[in-house]
């Protein structure tokens, strides 16, 4: 699975532009392969065990740039955000960060240093769910393309790579942020479910900051009970 979300994100970034960076094929399939291990021995650290998961570009992950996709910021990460470390500590892969408009300062996604990221659902209306885990479970990724023509939609925003991906299907969930709706527009854009959970729920550590009184880290996936999944691993545990 990790090696077909990362095949199909790499062929279809140069025109859909969803993915800010991606992570390294080899250290993907690395923690890909110690998590078939883990399932194997029982051992699996959670249900998100070697789910790949994208990460939206204003939000930690050590190693990756943290730019909100801005060319104002240039620093790498020297250090996860708190939530990226329970997702790690859950064993879910990392696979890339995606873009966003600046600062998520945005409603379209149209608005960032690394260009528009265009809504993949026009061109997955050929693709049955069906057809996808077949392919997945082959490892034949489709091929996704836009032609001459085409009309290109928005996939809402900020956090347009975040829900873009995981309608491509380059990603099973997505981590993002909602201020004034920046992943509950763009889920709805693409035919995805966006949550966004009760101010504070989640941590903001090592999140940038755009309104700190609204900033609500939010959960993107294919459906409500995979963002529940991943809303009971992230969240802030209670305070007795």
């Amino acid at each position: 699975l990790t090696k077909f979300c990362h095949q199909l994100a790499s062929e279809t970034n140069p025109s859909f532009n969803i993915f800010s960076l991606l992570a390294p094929l080899d250290k993907v399939l690395q923690l890909s392969q110690e998590s078939t291990q883990r399932y194997a021995q029982g051992t699996q650290k959670s249900i998100l065990d070697g789910v790949p998961i994208s990460i939206k570009s204003n939000i930690a992950v050590e190693g990756f740039p943290l730019t909100a996709n801005s060319n104002i910021l240039r620093n790498t990460a020297g250090y996860d955000s708190i939530l990226v470390q329970k997702l790690k500590n859950a064993g879910a892969i990392i696979i890339g960060q995606t873009n966003m408009d600046e600062f998520g300062m945005g409603s379209l996604g149209h608005h960032s240093n690394n260009g528009y990221t265009v809504n993949p659902l026009p061109f997955l209306r050929d693709f049955s769910l069906e057809e996808y885990i077949q392919r997945i479970q082959l490892g034949n990724v489709p091929q996704v393309e836009i032609g001459l023509g085409d009309t290109i939609v928005s996939p809402g925003g900020s956090s347009s790579g975040s829900a873009a991906s995981v309608s491509m299907g380059s990603s099973v969930l997505s981590i993002g942020t909602d201020t004034g709706g920046s992943v509950r527009l763009p889920s709805a854009w693409c035919g995805v479910v966006g949550l966004k959970p009760t101010y504070g729920s989640i941590s903001r550590d090592g999140v940038v900051s755009y309104a700190s009184s609204l900033d609500t880290v939010g959960i993107i996936g294919p459906s409500a009970d995979c963002v529940g999944f991943a809303l009971d691993i992230i969240k802030n545990e209670k305070k007795e």
